[in-house]
């Protein structure tokens, strides 16, 4: 039998998709998760409800994906758990998202044949579930088995992280085209390599997520997805766009009971040194009392290193997707003088709810944005252009972006 690489993409070109007329809202938080084929269809478990999937023609060959949408009452157990024969942080990940009080959550999961949760980073996976995360537009994306495997031991640190560098660069590309922000777990114990690390991950819409806090607080919660806990909060309705969530708290909800070793007991002094380079790239949070955990800082991995953190970045993706849906609606019409009028104008009204709120002002925090907008006769196709040059406030970020737009293609963004 043929299982080319080829052939098991072409069989997800075609998704069956649920009928009812809510679940094609996009979502805003999703967790993405690997399982073995030998597990059986999630979408088949009584209160999920299947968006969309490639069950149809897989069978054979045992590769597939599933989007589903789940209410959070509906209790964890048909999720893989770390106690089960492939751990996963999946049912913690579930978990967390229902302690921010969400009424939903959506996984995207994707089936390999002797596959195992953490091969988020082997490169068959990513072409298998294009067709589910291009419809997720703007959303942000939740990885709790990258770098895995977790809670495990004598598993070599530096492997994990090689392995969460390759997931990391596998997705950076589709989080960017879709607009998208991915949040996983910083690996840790690895010392060596953080480095070269830090060098060849930088660039993606990614935040690297990493628990701090008293030994005692991290053997409760430190094994948990924060990931997860991060993303459920930086979506609720309760953070305000634009506006920073240092400070804030979350629920992290019951975890794990332990004997209290001998030797703190007693009184001995535990190293928590934090690795400067890891403190400098990662979302922190600090596990405190009360199961709850403070956010510290969200830098991501955006260039500049450390100058994005998760608020602005989902602030200028949405500037982005606003300025690329209008530009969508003028890739059929005449590219002349009128139209580039025309299409700046609607760039103007398209941004003005984000200079009403204070979120995007002009050039030197000063006024309206910069819009100019004209004819491209260069080349061969003609086409519109826009130029936007505006601050992002709060955080006094410049931004200056080019739109592009030719006759019946697809706009492109760039920045100058």
């Amino acid at each position: 039998m043929d299982t080319s690489l080829e052939e098991r993409v072409n069989v997800t070109v075609g998704l069956s998709r649920n009928t009812n007329s809510d679940v094609d809202e996009v979502p805003e938080l999703c967790l993405i998760g690997a399982v073995p084929s030998s597990y059986p269809w999630f979408g088949e478990t009584k209160g999920v409800t299947v968006v969309r999937s490639s069950r149809q023609g897989v069978a054979d060959h045992g590769w597939g994906a599933e989007h589903l949408r789940v209410s959070t009452r509906l209790k964890a157990q048909w999720l893989p758990g770390l106690q089960s024969s492939h751990p996963s942080r999946l049912r913690d990940a579930f978990t967390l998202v229902g302690n921010a009080n969400r009424q939903e959550v959506d996984f995207l999961i994707v089936r390999i044949p002797n596959g195992r949760p953490w091969d988020l980073d082997n490169p068959e996976i990513n072409p298998l579930i294009q067709p589910f995360i291009s419809r997720m537009i703007g959303t942000t994306l939740v990885f709790p088995d990258a770098g895995g495997p977790w809670g495990a031991r004598g598993v070599d640190p530096e492997q994990r992280l090689q392995r969460l560098k390759r997931t990391v660069q596998a997705f950076g590309p589709s989080l960017t085209e879709y607009r998208q922000i991915g949040l996983m777990d910083m690996v840790e114990g690895v010392e060596n390599g953080i480095r070269d690390f830090a060098q060849s991950v930088s660039g993606n819409d990614v935040a690297l997520c990493h628990a701090i806090g008293s030994p005692k607080q991290r053997r409760r919660h430190g094994w948990r997805p924060v990931c997860a806990a991060l993303g459920a909060h930086f979506r609720s309705k309760a953070v305000q766009l634009g506006v920073g969530i240092s400070g804030q708290a979350i629920s992290l909800g019951k975890g794990r009971h332990f004997t209290e070793s001998r030797e703190v007991a007693l009184g001995r002094t535990v190293d928590t040194t934090l690795n400067e380079v890891v403190s400098d790239m990662c979302a922190l949070l600090r596990i405190r009392k009360g199961d709850t955990c403070e956010v510290v800082q969200t830098p991501t991995l955006r260039r500049p290193l450390g100058d994005w953190n998760l608020s602005a970045l989902r602030l200028v993706k949405l500037i982005h997707d606003t300025l690329l849906r209008v530009a969508d609606g003028f890739v059929f019409r005449p590219s002349n003088e009128m139209e580039a009028t025309v299409f700046g104008a609607s760039v103007s009204v398209a941004l003005q709810p984000f200079y009403d709120a204070g979120l995007l002002v002009g050039p030197g925090g000063v006024g309206p944005p910069s819009i100019k907008s004209g004819v491209v006769r260069e080349g061969g196709t003609p086409g519109l252009c826009l130029d936007l040059t505006a601050q992002v406030q709060p955080i006094c970020q410049d931004l200056s972006l080019r739109v592009n737009v030719e006759m019946g293609d697809t706009p492109k963004l760039s920045h100058v």
